[in-house]
C-alpha cells in the first residue's frame, strides 16, 4: 500500500540559493510516514493516551535532482518490512511538474514507552493496524511468521489469537488475508 502526499517547497525549506535544504527531505519524509499511520487509522493522539512513542532509528538518503522554492512535490511512502519490534517504510519525492524522481530514502521506526524504554514488539494497536493493510499469506504450516508480499517474512505477534484466513483473487494471484478476531 502506498500512501501519497502533496506539498509545496516552502521559502523555510530552502538554502540561501533557493534550493530545497536536505534537511527539508527529513520533514517530508515524516509527513509522508505520518500521513501513512493516520491513512491506516493510527492516530498519535491515541498512541499519546497510551504512552507509546514511535521513533526513528534508522534514515538512509539518496538525492537524486534539486528542487527549488514553490516545487509541487509528491511525498509516497510505503512499508516494506514489519518485524515484531520495527517497521520499516521506502520513500519517494518527485517533482510534480515533469513527475521526475528527486529523492529516495528508507527509514526505520520501533517503539517505546513514556520513559523511552524500547518496546521488545509493536504494540497491538499499530501491529493489527498495519498487518491489516498488506496483502500477504501463511507460510507453509508454521503459524509463527506470515509472508508479506514483497516483504518477506514477519514474525506473527503472540497472544493475537488464531487468524482467520480469507481469500481475494485478482487477474495472477490468490492472496491470503490472515485476519484476527
Amino acid at each position: 500500500m502506498v500512501i501519497a502526499y502533496t506539498t509545496k517547497v516552502q521559502h523555510e525549506n530552502t538554502d540561501c540559493y533557493g534550493i530545497a535544504h536536505h534537511s527539508a527531505y527529513v520533514n517530508w519524509v515524516e509527513m509522508g510516514r505520518n500521513e501513512f499511520f493516520e491513512q491506516l487509522g493510527i492516530k498519535f493522539s491515541k498512541l499519546h493516551d497510551l504512552s507509546i512513542k514511535i521513533l526513528v532509528s534508522e534514515m538512509e538518503c539518496k538525492f537524486k535532482k534539486p528542487l527549488f522554492l514553490m516545487s509541487e512535490i509528491i511525498i509516497s511512502t510505503e512499508m516494506i518490512e514489519m518485524k515484531k519490534h520495527s517497521i520499516t517504510f521506502e520513500h519517494t519525492i518527485k517533482n510534480q511538474l515533469d513527475n521526475a524522481t528527486v529523492f529516495k530514502g528508507v527509514s526505520k521506526v520501533i517503539s517505546a514507552d513514556k520513559n523511552n524504554k524500547l518496546l521488545t514488539k509493536l504494540p497491538t494497536y499499530i501491529y493489527e493496524k498495519l498487518l491489516s493493510s498488506v496483502k500477504y499469506k501463511i507460510v507453509a504450516k508454521n503459524p509463527e511468521y506470515i509472508s508479506i508480499l514483497g516483504a518477506g517474512l514477519v514474525p506473527k505477534m503472540p497472544g493475537t489469537g488464531e487468524g482467520i484466513i480469507e481469500q481475494d483473487i485478482d487477474e495472477k494471484y490468490i492472496y491470503n488475508y490472515l485476519h484476527f478476531p
